[in-house]
């Protein structure tokens, strides 16, 4: 059962949780309960204060979240959106991609996708979060231009093979004002870009600006952290000494693998979960002189056996890969830690033979 007029506002407005409210108190006056239920609850869960240690997970947090996912599992049909070419519903975030009780996330694969299909993408959920992927330099100033861009609060490259023009098309474009969060991580964005982004005229001075990963130096690091202070995430210059990740053949493989995982993880991992580490090191005295640790989930009651299929099934895909392909020399760790906003962060860095 659906109130087009209430749900017609909410696309037109997906920042009021007063509309959400009432759509709620609608939903359980029309005999749609539990519907109204993952409303409240999203929005309860939205507006607790964060931890005061990111260590630590709050037990009410975790009751809300087990109960927004039992919910979500429990009707599927509020999870069924029409199949749109390069678009993939929930992509990017937990809970199905579910925020204050609407869709609010997709994953769109290159920037025809984003100018064809994000405007049917709006008029079936207010979905303000897009991670991006297969877009270069060319497709991210395509999407700069779209007026599809000004709808979004959050936006991922992260990954993308995306460089200085990336960071300068969306560093100059009014579409880009009402961004919340933006993430660059692993790219190519160097001085020239990241110039461009501290000084931008559209960017707000608080917007999450993830840089980590891209050849970034010390007087464009104090520039970025001048303009967006502490919510700028930028490598030190010791940790862009450490042998950052490459952009080759191989790594482009290994990043498909990761976001399989770190999908699955998304949607299935159990809830008090934190973070997962996947190791692919050279160990003295093992088989092959590779050990191999597949999964490892970090957080409160997290057991191997609390550890999804699906999971377990991505992680050792992504093991395999490693080992026959990387050779486990001079290895690769990967890390995944939940951020404050409920997405996923994704650390991959090789390690050094005589470290591992």
């Amino acid at each position: 059962m659906e109130n087009p007029n209430l749900s017609r506002a909410i696309l037109d407005d997906p920042d009021s949780d007063e509309l959400r409210e009432r759509y709620a108190d609608w939903l359980a006056a029309n005999g749609e309960e539990e519907r109204s239920q993952l409303i409240r609850l999203q929005l309860q869960e939205a507006r607790m204060p964060p931890s005061a240690d990111p260590d630590e997970t709050d037990p009410e947090w975790e009751r809300l979240m087990a109960q927004v996912l039992a919910l979500l599992k429990r009707h599927p049909e509020w999870r069924s959106f029409p199949e749109l070419p390069g678009i993939q519903w929930g992509l990017g975030s937990p809970n199905f991609g579910f925020k204050g009780g609407f869709l609010d996330s997709v994953g769109v694969s290159g920037s025809e996708a984003f100018t064809t299909q994000m405007g049917r993408v709006f008029e079936t959920a207010p979905v303000t979060t897009a991670v991006l992927e297969k877009v270069d330099d060319a497709g991210a100033a395509e999407i700069a231009t779209s007026p599809y861009l000004s709808r979004l609060r959050h936006l991922s490259l992260a990954f993308c093979p995306v460089g200085d023009a990336a960071a300068e098309a969306l560093a100059s474009s009014p579409l880009a004002t009402n961004l919340n969060s933006l993430r660059f991580y692993r790219c190519r964005v160097g001085a020239r870009g990241a110039q461009a982004l501290a000084a931008s005229r559209y960017l707000s001075a608080s917007l999450d600006l993830d840089l980590r990963g891209n050849p970034i130096d010390a007087a464009s690091s104090t520039a970025l952290r001048e303009r967006f202070g502490k919510n700028v995430r930028v490598d030190s210059p010791e940790e862009s000494a450490r042998n950052p990740l490459r952009l080759d053949p191989f790594d482009e493989k290994l990043v498909n693998y990761m976001r399989a995982l770190t999908t699955a993880l998304s949607e299935t991992a159990p809830d008090q979960t934190k973070g997962i580490e996947c190791t692919v090191r050279n160990l003295a005295g093992a088989p092959d002189g590779i050990h191999t640790r597949v999964v490892h989930l970090q957080g409160a009651r997290s057991s191997p056996a609390q550890i999804h299929p699906r999971v377990r099934q991505a992680a050792n895909e992504l093991a395999r890969f490693w080992i026959t392909e990387g050779g486990g020399f001079p290895g690769i760790r990967a890390k995944m830690a939940r951020l404050p906003d409920g997405s996923w962060q994704v650390n991959v860095a090789r390690l050094d033979v005589a470290t591992a």
